[in-house]
């Protein structure tokens, strides 16, 4: 809804850097690279918005790195409690 608002007054790349850099503290780090991607779309030159984008990528990249440790982590820990 906001981002629909936000689209339909053509608002300026500050806001959507804001708007990317909160989802991004909640953790929606889709909506996050979403919302910085657009500021560069309206601002290619605003290297803060570059600057949180990658950060954001590399956070993401680390929380699905995470998910796979922690998965072959847990299917270790199940075959050997199994097999006791």
């Amino acid at each position: 809804l906001l981002e629909n608002f936000m689209e339909d007054q053509q608002v300026p790349a500050d806001a959507w850097n804001t708007l990317g850099y909160l989802y991004g503290q909640e953790g929606e780090l889709d909506l996050a690279i979403s919302a910085l991607k657009r500021v560069l779309r309206i601002n290619p030159d605003y290297e803060g918005a570059r600057a949180n984008l990658e950060q954001l990528k590399l956070c993401n990249l680390l929380q699905i790195q995470y998910r796979i440790l922690l998965h072959t982590i847990e299917s270790h820990f199940e075959v050997h409690v199994n097999t006791r």
